[in-house]
């Protein structure tokens, strides 16, 4: 086993040596980095302009969440998986 965890290791290295050597990986994570920052950023202000502070709205959110994936699920019932 610990032949097979030294070549993961050293194949995981390599790739990633060969994806800082090229320039489209930063602006990745740039993008990513921004994306992380950026949702919690809005959800906390989705939350205060929707008064979801409290229990009423908090449960108003999540009551309109599943909503949306009971319709999800439902329409996977109806027209199959692939289409999803």
């Amino acid at each position: 086993m610990g032949a097979i965890g030294y070549l993961y290791r050293k194949t995981l290295m390599n790739r990633i040596k060969m994806a800082l050597r090229k320039p489209v990986t930063y602006i990745y994570l740039v993008i990513v980095v921004f994306y992380f920052t950026a949702v919690p950023m809005s959800l906390k202000v989705l939350v205060d302009d929707m008064g979801a502070g409290n229990p009423e709205g908090m449960a108003t959110v999540l009551t309109v969440g599943d909503s949306r994936q009971y319709d999800r699920l439902c329409e996977a019932q109806r027209t199959g998986l692939q289409k999803l």
